[in-house]
C-alpha cells in the first residue's frame, strides 16, 4: 500500500524529531574534534607517500597523520634548519 507524499513527510518528520528529543545515537561517523586540511603535493612526494602507506598497510590519510606525528616528535628532539627540509 502506497501512502501519499504528505503522509510520508509527516512520518519522516516524527522519526527525525523523536531522534532529536530522545538523543539516540545516529548512524554514521561519530563527530570528532578535528579540522580538514588540504595540501597540494608534487607527484614525486605523493608517489613516495602512497608507497609508504602501502608498505605499512594503511590509507593515505592515516599515513599523512603518522608521518606528521613522527616529524613533530623528531623535530622536538633535534632542531631542523631550513636547509635540512627540502619541502619548505
Amino acid at each position: 500500500m502506497r501512502f501519499p507524499v504528505a503522509s510520508r513527510i509527516i512520518c519522516w518528520h516524527k522519526i527525525a524529531m523523536s531522534t532529536l528529543i530522545t538523543g539516540k545515537k545516529r548512524k554514521g561517523r561519530p563527530r570528532v574534534d578535528s579540522d580538514e586540511v588540504t595540501a597540494r603535493l608534487q607527484r614525486p612526494l605523493l608517489d613516495a607517500l602512497e608507497a609508504w602507506a602501502e608498505a605499512h598497510g594503511t590509507t593515505r590519510a592515516e599515513a599523512i597523520r603518522r608521518l606528521i606525528q613522527r616529524g613533530l616528535v623528531s623535530h622536538d628532539s633535534s632542531p631542523t634548519t631550513d636547509e635540512n627540509c627540502p619541502h619548505e
